[in-house]
């Protein structure tokens, strides 16, 4: 059966041209020329020259029609499916002359907030807001699992400053989207989201107030499995290790002043994981996002004195 549907694949690929350009087109699959077909392990766009997988409901010719029995308003969720691990472009517009904003890895979860557009859906995924296919959207019928969204990394009840914002002093490139938070040395520092630990460093004891110890930091990045991770930088002890799975509100570390650091603090940002912007390093281009600890999303601005919740509340 695999063979009769590369056949009808490669048919339906030829027939389109030069009305739609095969799946895989664009710099992610070098030499893959339109109407030309290409290794299945391409990254995907969906559309007529894709072959949906029929394990994915709602992934049929009418794939704009998935979802359509959610209630109108209601935030909705669905996770890339049926690529081949190859990941899903997400592009500015619902079609596939707009550009691509980034590839959402197989199994990452985004949050449907448009559409359709023909077989078009807009969705939310590391800080962009695209469109994709609906082909390789699976419909969750419940948002996420408890863990999803971030809380602040520390104790339920207790506030702590925003000493440092977005867009100013040290938070500028990679680090634009970041919080300084003022977490006195060796205050215990909780996970923000479910995830795995991706990186981890907690044998620096070297810190100053200069970029000659900026490579001295002890950190820990938490995958999200989404696109996102977050990053805990600054920290004195850390308890966890690559490849461990940790639950919202576990601690991972203390607060310190290791690395490029002019005090104790937490340096705290959401950034691009590998495969979706970011690079196997532990320091990648942040995101803006938001905290959850209000019930609703929140950006605490420099001066403020958020109070944490994680732990004490169960959000998605």
């Amino acid at each position: 059966m695999e063979g009769v549907h590369r056949w009808i694949f490669a048919v339906v690929v030829v027939a389109c041209v030069p009305a739609c350009s095969a799946v895989g087109d664009g710099p992610e699959a070098p030499g893959a020329d339109a109407g030309r077909p290409v290794d299945a392990s391409a990254v995907v766009d969906g559309g007529a020259s894709a072959e949906p997988d029929a394990s994915i409901p709602g992934a049929d010719a009418g794939g704009a029609d998935a979802g359509a029995g959610a209630d109108a308003g209601a935030t909705r969720w669905a996770r890339v499916a049926g690529t081949g691990g190859a990941g899903l472009r997400l592009r500015e517009g619902p079609g596939e002359q707009y550009a691509v904003l980034a590839v959402m890895p197989e199994g990452a979860v985004v949050e449907v907030v448009g559409g359709p557009a023909g077989a078009w859906w807009q969705v939310a995924f590391a800080g962009d807001v695209g469109w994709c296919h609906g082909d390789f959207l699976q419909w969750l019928d419940a948002p996420p699992a408890g863990g999803h969204l971030f809380l602040l990394p520390w104790t339920a009840g207790v506030a702590h400053r925003v000493t440092q914002g977005h867009n100013t002093g040290s938070h500028t490139g990679k680090g634009a989207w970041a919080w300084d938070f003022g977490l006195a040395e060796g205050t215990v520092v909780l996970a923000a989201h479910d995830g795995v630990v991706r990186l981890a460093r907690g044998d620096s004891t070297t810190g100053c107030c200069s970029s000659a110890c900026a490579a001295d930091a002890n950190y820990v990045v938490l995958d999200r499995g989404d696109g996102l991770e977050s990053l805990y930088l600054h920290l004195k002890e850390v308890y966890v290790q690559a490849g461990q799975v940790v639950r919202r509100g576990d601690p991972i570390a203390t607060s310190g002043q290791t690395g490029w650091a002019c005090g104790a603090h937490l340096h705290f940002q959401i950034q691009q994981a590998p495969g979706a912007g970011g690079t196997t390093s532990w320091y990648n281009p942040s995101v803006h996002e938001f905290f959850y600890d209000t019930g609703e999303a929140w950006d605490p601005p420099p001066g403020s004195e958020p109070v944490s919740q994680n732990g004490a509340i169960d959000l998605p």
